[in-house]
């Protein structure tokens, strides 16, 4: 993934990248989109807590995905109210 982070120019651009992620939600995507939150610090500007242009979130993503959404509440995403 680091030869496709020259691609990356924008935090808007990678978010876009990671919720088009999301929308393929299989085994590779989902992935991917820990590796962008795990290295996120490190390599990518990239927040667990990030919404779509609609005002979607990852969770509401993965609604459907208990174990995904307990992945992203471990590595730091901040429930809305509607959320808990």
């Amino acid at each position: 993934w680091r030869d496709y982070k020259e691609y990356l120019y924008s935090k808007k651009e990678l978010n876009s990248f990671v919720f088009k992620l999301a929308e393929k939600y299989n085994y590779y995507s989902i992935e991917v989109i820990k590796y962008l939150i795990t290295t996120a610090d490190k390599d990518f500007d990239f927040s667990v807590n990030a919404e779509d242009n609609q005002g979607n979130t990852l969770v509401t993503k993965f609604q459907n995905n208990l174990s995904m959404k307990e992945w992203l509440f471990e590595h730091g995403y901040l429930p809305r109210e509607n959320e808990l």
